[in-house]
Parts: structure tokens; C-alpha cells; sequence
């Protein structure tokens, strides 16, 4: 009995050690199938390492309108940039209106404007120009297109009295070469665009703006066509296009004193809100 017992404690410890070994084998061989993996995940392009249970992201760089551009696509060349957006540049101001803080803007970008020519309005509740650059004077016609054709940073000049009883500051003639688009001269809301006839007899567009800041007054813009706004719209200053100028059947004072041909003009002029008529 001794020996049986002794004679399966053998067989037990040989059985051990066989399991033993092949535990220690199925370790080796487990080892080796990770390594192995590893080296064909680095061999492999990012795109198609994937863990398991994970979903593939996209790399980029999320623009100004929160949309994401992509990058790193197999094939693809360069890098890819965030999106931006323009903020265009208003046109210069070049008076401001007497007895308030509002700035008027050029209704069209210096390269394409000629002059502004200042007049008398028509009626008695229209506010003066304040102006900051250069003016040139009254004189004679050829004087003055002789010196904005000499000058080119010359672009305002007064225009000969109307025999109106107003100063000569409360109109401005805008010149621009024909079918210039017109932007609006100062920032607020549009509150009227309508046909009037121009002098009783010629069909014209007015186009009003409650400028920001001043709701007392109204800008008023004439000798427009193609209106691209409508009452209600707010509109910048020097950046929004409102309209395009229009050709008027006659020969404008302004014409005679600016040395381009041919030319049109924008005629601006800001009225006290009380103020019924046309310009």
C-alpha cells in the first residue's frame, strides 16, 4: 500500500510539472502574439490603427462658424487652416454734422470718388457740414477742376451760392463715375425709400436713414436707382452697398467743376426728423 502511494504521488508531481510547463508555454506564446501585434500596429498608417471598440476621429481645426476643416486625409497635401472671417473697411468720414456727434461717411471708396462739391439746401431744416479736411473755396470753374485735376488728395470744394438762405454747407454733391455702387453714409436704420420728382418734374429715388446716436435727424441720399435695401434694414456706414448713382437728364452744377467726364453724383443731406419734404 506504501508503494501505490508513493507510486501516484510521482504521477501527481510528473502531472504538475507538465502542467507547469505548459502554462509557462501558453505565457511565451501569448507574449509573443502581443509583440507581434504591436509591430504591425506601428507598421500600420495612423488612419487604420484603431482600438478596439473605438471610433475614428477627425483631425482639424474648428473655424469662426464652428464647423470643423479636416486634415491628415491619406493622399492629401498641406495643412489645413482655421477659417476667417473679413471685416471690410469702412470709406473715410469727411464732415461731421454741426451741433452733434454724427460722422458722414464718402458714399463711395476713394479710388472712386472724384470730389464733394458743398451747396445750399433747399429748405430750412437741413444741419451744416463741419468739415476737417482741406475745402477749396468759391472760384471760378476752371480753377477749381484745374486744381482736383493737379491735387489729388484735393476732394472738397464749395460749389457757387444758390441764392438760397441757408449756408453753403448743408448739401453735398458726391461725384463718382456712373454706375458707381453707393454705400450708406452713416450707420442706423432705414426708414424710407421712395420716388419723388426731382426739381417737380423728374422722377427720382430718396433713400432715409435714422442714423445711430442722433435719432432726431435723418440722412437723406438722392439721384439714386437699384435700391438694395428696404425700410427697416440697418445699414454701416462706408461698408453697406445701398444703391447704385443714377444718370440725371441734365447738367449738374458739379459737373462743370470736376475735371473727369463722364461723372454722376450722390447728393447727401441730413434733415431734422420734423422735416416732410423730399431733400
Amino acid at each position: 500500500m506504501a508503494a501505490r502511494h508513493t507510486d501516484l504521488t510521482l504521477a501527481e508531481q510528473r502531472g504538475a510539472a507538465l502542467e507547469s510547463r505548459g502554462r509557462l508555454a501558453r505565457s511565451v506564446l501569448g507574449v509573443g502574439l502581443v509583440a507581434l501585434a504591436l509591430a504591425a500596429a506601428l507598421a500600420a498608417p495612423p488612419h487604420q490603427v484603431l482600438a478596439a471598440g473605438a471610433s475614428a476621429l477627425t483631425t482639424g481645426t474648428a473655424n469662426t462658424s464652428g464647423t470643423v476643416t479636416t486634415s491628415g486625409t491619406p493622399g492629401a497635401t498641406g495643412t489645413a487652416e482655421a477659417t476667417k472671417s473679413v471685416t471690410p473697411t469702412p470709406t473715410s468720414t469727411f464732415a461731421r454734422m454741426a451741433g452733434s456727434k454724427l460722422y458722414i461717411h464718402f458714399p463711395a471708396p476713394a479710388n472712386k470718388l472724384v470730389a464733394v462739391g458743398f451747396h445750399q439746401a433747399s429748405n430750412t431744416k437741413s444741419v451744416r457740414f463741419v468739415t476737417w479736411m482741406t475745402c477749396h473755396k468759391i472760384d471760378k470753374a476752371s480753377k477749381t477742376k484745374a486744381l482736383l485735376k493737379k491735387d489729388k488728395k484735393l476732394k472738397l470744394f464749395q460749389q457757387p451760392l444758390r441764392g438760397r438762405h441757408d449756408s453753403n454747407f448743408t448739401a453735398a454733391d458726391c461725384a463718382v463715375p456712373p454706375k458707381t455702387t453707393v454705400f450708406a453714409a452713416v450707420d442706423g436704420v432705414v426708414t424710407n425709400v421712395r420716388h419723388y420728382k426731382l426739381y417737380g418734374y423728374i422722377d427720382d429715388l430718396r433713400l432715409e436713414i435714422k442714423p445711430d446716436g442722433s435719432p432726431h435727424l435723418r440722412v437723406v441720399m438722392i439721384h439714386i436707382t437699384g435700391v438694395k435695401v428696404k425700410k427697416g434694414d440697418r445699414v454701416v456706414g462706408g461698408v453697406t452697398p445701398v444703391a447704385v448713382v443714377r444718370h440725371l437728364p441734365f447738367v449738374s452744377t458739379i459737373n462743370r467743376y470736376v475735371p473727369v467726364k463722364p461723372v454722376e453724383h450722390v447728393h447727401i443731406q441730413v434733415n431734422l426728423d420734423t422735416f416732410k419734404g423730399s431733400f
